[in-house]
Parts: C-alpha cells; structure tokens; sequence
C-alpha cells in the first residue's frame, strides 16, 4: 500500500477559496497552445513602462469566425481543462470563435517581476527572456512573446510592497489590454479584428466578468458570471447561514442539531483541566494505524477509523492549546467550518445528505463530538492532519516565494485584506458553529501576514472602495447574465431576481451550489439547471451573433411538425 500517511509530517492549511474550479472532461482531442503576452505593472499611469509576461491559453479548433470567448481566470493557476470542455467550450462551437483562458496578474505562472535589484523590468522586457522551448507541450511558438525563464523568477517575492499592484483594477486593465492585442493585426494577422467579445467566469473571476462590462463596455459584447460576488462586506455571517440551511435542507434538522451539540460539547470541554485531557484524546496527534506493510488500502482505513471511535480524532498537527484564543479559532476555522464550507460550495448530489447521514448515526457513537470527529478526519480536506497551531498558520502564509505551497492562498488572503473582507465568522446566531470564528481573527490575519502594512482602517476603506468603483449590488450592467446557486454560500454577496433588467437577467437555480453553470450541458444536477444553462447559451450567442439560436428554433420544430401534420392530413 502506498503510505499516504507519510504526509502526515507536513502542516495543512486548507484554501478553499484559492483553488481553480474542477474543470469538466474534456471533450476534445485538441491541445491549447500556451502564449504569453506583455502587459503593463501599472494599467493606469502612462508614466510608468514596466511591465511582465501575462500566461494565457488558446483553443482555435472552432475559429472560423472573427469572435472571441474567454474564459477568465481567477485566484488561480489555469490549466486546460476549461477550454477542452464546459459551457465556454459550447458556446465558442456554437459561434465558431476563438477560445482563450487568461491567468490573472500574480497568481500561476503570470508574475509581476522584479530584477534582484529590486527594480521591476523595464519595456524591453522581453528582449531579456530566453526563446520559448517549442518542444514543450503548451509552448505556442506563434506567439511573440516567449515563455519566461525559470531563471528569472529567482529573484521575485510576494512581500507586501511588491503586491502593490495586486488588485481587480489592474487586473481587469491586463484583461482589456488582451483583447486589444487579440483583436490586434499582431494576433493571427488580425483574423479577430471585428469580432465580438464573450467572457465566461465564476466565483471571482465572475465578478471580475461582470465588472469588465461595466468598466469597458466598448470591448465586452456579454458576460457571464456564475457564482460572482458583487458586493464587499467586511464581515460575512452569511456565508455560514447558507451553508446552515443547505445541510438542514439536504440533509436533515437533526445533522444541524448534531453540529451544534457536538461544538457546544467541545466548548465546554475546553473550559476544564479533565475536558482538555478528554479533548486530547479526541484531538491527537495522528499516527497511522498499520504500518507500510499493511494490506490495508486507503478507503477501508477512513472506514474503520470511522467505525473505531478509539482512535478516529480530530488529527491535529499538535496538541490543542486551549489557552490561546487565537490557536482556538485556528482549529475551528481551519479544521471544522472550513470542512463543511468544502462539503456544501463544492457539493455534488447526494453529498450532504450522505454526510449527514454519518453524522447522524448513533450506531457509530451516542456521543455527537465522536460522530463529528469521525466524519471530519475521513474528509480529504482534513488529510493528515489540521494545523491548529496559529503560529504555523502565520509561518507558512508569512513564506513570500513564489513556490511556497501557500502562495495562492496568501496572494488571495492580501485581496481580501485590502479589499473585498468576505470573511466567513460565526458572528451570526442561525448557525450552528457557535461564536468560535470571531471576525477578530481575521483582522489578525492580515495583521500578522502582512506587517506593516494592515490596519483595519485600511479594510474598511478598500471595501468601501471596491463597492464605490463597481456599484456593489446597486448597478448590474447591460448584458451580463448572471446565475447563483440557491445553496451556494457565496449567494448573499451575489444578484439574485429581485437585481435583475430586462437587459441583465438573473437566475438563482434551487438546492444548487457553487460555480455549476458553467459546467456542461447535459452534467447538471436539476432538470432546471440544465435548462438555465440551455438558456445561457442562447442569449449569448444571440448577443455574440445578433441572430437568435439555432437551438431555440429546433426546441420548437416537433410541436411545428406536428402542426403541420394535421393540416396535412386534414
């Protein structure tokens, strides 16, 4: 058996919030090219030349038109996956268009860049890379802007003056400026001039769609945005509801009351000498339970641990230290809130209500804290173990390599600290995690990652920022379609019907999470699922093309047939 276990020497910081979204099958024998394009440091001061190598991926097997579909990317590293399949893929063949997939500045591979010096380089940028390797897979030697030498990034770093640059303005100017130059005579000879525009996006990257049409209406023809949150929000309780209601719903009333009996438990557990030493029993430090030799393979380890109580914890990389609020929190955000954000955002059929089950059953212990540890420590999420120390969580966010693993998620914590919030406390009573992820906590986060740098004045003004440059939820602009699943926890800071126009309309799908309307038709969850991405689909394409959809026309030709079948026979 291959010791997976052995990873159990490595702390776990778990970032939901930083990782790409599962991208579908791909239904194409097509390998996108990788083309790299210079874009400006700063998008707004004329004075300034520097500049750095955008990564960006392009899928022309559909291009005989002059339009274009770009699937934006977020807080993440892209890959193929999203222009060999999806609903971005479907409509770039329904308008025989270009497909591309943009990576955004500082995340992946797109990485503003400093000399050693500390000065960044300079517009004759590129003179200084290597030539591309055209015998790499995703190299695309068409492009005149050659992939960066590894060599290059020796020198550059996430520490906080150098991620001045890093925020949705400035992002959403490399966005423009890549269409400027793929509508330019340098992309293919200009063979997308005249074309139209479509952006496809979700999470983030939805909101950064839907903020592109109304920053530059005169590049964007349609935008969709999936799961996008519109409005900044220091603190963000509702997140929490959501995802409350979505187990209560899928699941059942008594899996909600189990969590909360289970966190009450904990509490009061914490609160003696004997209830530390029961909690760490309950929270040790794990150690596999056979050794490399076993024959034991991985599926029926989770499920004797679960069915043996004795030694199923809570696997902490370290004992829990009771005495420290902070170490407190830490657990419990990054150990068990986050472990049911992971189940309900990303939820597939029968998820919940599968969890719940388990967490629900008696059989397996009388006691609910057992039951909630057990079904916690089988969770992916939660392999090996839960760094609940703060002190490690600050070490590893602290790391400001570009391949430290924790890079993403400390890219993504600084967006969030100067200026989104969204952070998810228990600040609200319709939830059953108790007060135990003040919104404190997070204020100290961004303190502790980014010294010198944060205050909370300095949140509370770039969330005041963002929703004054961008409208928050006040303003949806022409032409942007936008969708949210009715379980999904970001849906709170999202448009829902009542922010719908007759030129930007909105759907809110039920019992749906995260970020599933732009995955194929024909892999949806609810028959109306399917029909609203059927939906999707023809209303950009009508307002890609200017003519209405093909599909919508033969949806109607059985019932036209049948019509004329009578008239005929009568």
């Amino acid at each position: 058996m291959t010791a997976w276990w052995i990873f159990c020497a490595l702390p776990l910081v778990l970032a939901l919030r930083d990782i790409e979204p599962p991208p579908p099958t791909p239904v194409t024998r097509t390998t996108p090219t990788e083309g790299w394009l210079t874009v400006r440091l700063n998008q707004f001061d004329a004075s300034n030349t520097e500049t750095f190598q955008m990564r960006y991926l392009y899928n022309p097997e559909f291009a005989e038109t002059s339009d274009i579909v770009i699937f934006v990317g977020g807080e993440w590293a892209i890959s193929p996956g999203w222009v060999t399949g999806g609903l971005a893929h479907e409509l770039a063949q329904r308008v025989r268009g270009g497909l591309f997939y943009t990576e955004h500045r500082y995340y992946g591979q797109t990485r503003p860049t400093k000399h050693s010096s500390g000065k960044f380089h300079f517009k004759n940028f590129v003179d200084e890379w290597e030539a591309p390797n055209t015998s790499t897979q995703n190299s695309n030697p068409k492009s005149p802007h050659p992939q960066p030498n590894a060599n290059h990034w020796a020198n550059i770093d996430t520490s906080a003056p150098e991620l001045r640059y890093l925020n949705v303005d400035q992002a959403l100017g490399d966005l423009a400026q890549f269409i400027q130059y793929v509508k330019s005579d340098s992309f293919e000879g200009g063979r997308f001039r005249t074309g139209s525009v479509a952006l496809v996006g979700c999470s983030y990257a939805g909101s950064m769609a839907t903020w592109m049409r109304l920053a530059y209406p005169h590049l964007i023809t349609v935008a969709l945005s999936d799961s996008g949150p519109l409005r900044a929000q220091e603190d963000f309780p509702e997140y929490l509801e959501v995802i409350t209601e979505a187990l209560r719903v899928q699941g059942s009333e008594a899996c909600v009351s189990t969590i909360e009996a289970a966190m009450r438990d904990i509490a009061t557990l914490l609160n003696s000498t004997a209830g530390v030493e029961r909690v760490s029993s309950l929270f040790k430090w794990w150690k596999p339970l056979k050794d490399g030799g076993s024959s034991m393979d991985e599926s029926e380890e989770i499920k004797h641990r679960t069915q043996d109580l004795s030694v199923t914890c809570f696997r902490t990389c370290a004992p829990l230290q009771p005495s420290s609020p902070l170490d407190v929190a830490t657990f419990h955000w990054f150990g068990i809130t986050e472990t049911f954000a992971s189940l309900v955002q990303y939820a597939k059929p029968g998820d919940i209500a599968t969890a719940c089950a388990s967490l629900t059953n008696q059989s397996l212990s009388s006691s609910p804290v057992e039951r909630l540890a057990a079904w916690i420590t089988s969770q992916p999420s939660t392999q090996p173990c839960i760094e609940s120390r703060y002190s490690m969580q600050v070490t590893a966010h602290s790391n400001t390599s570009y391949d430290s693993p924790q890079t993403t998620m400390r890219l993504w914590t600084y967006q969030t600290c100067v200026e989104y919030g969204w952070y998810q406390t228990t600040t609200s009573a319709r939830q059953p995690f108790l007060s135990a992820v003040p919104l404190g906590y997070f204020h100290q986060m961004c303190t502790d990652f980014f010294p010198d740098l944060f205050d909370v004045a300095l949140l509370k003004s770039g969330v005041a920022r963002t929703n004054k440059l961008f409208a928050g939820l006040t303003h949806l602009p022409d032409h942007v379609i936008s969708v949210s699943g009715g379980h999904d926890p970001w849906s709170p800071m999202a448009p829902n019907t009542t922010h719908a126009t007759h030129l930007a309309p909105v759907y809110v799908v039920p019992g749906v999470s995260h970020c599933r309307a732009i995955r194929p038709t024909n892999d949806s969850e609810t028959e109306e699922l399917e029909t609203t991405k059927r939906q999707i689909l023809n209303q950009m394409y009508m307002l890609v093309t200017g003519t209405k959809a093909a599909a919508s026309t033969a949806m109607l030709s059985p019932l036209l047939l049948v019509v004329i079948g009578i008239l005929y026979l009568g």
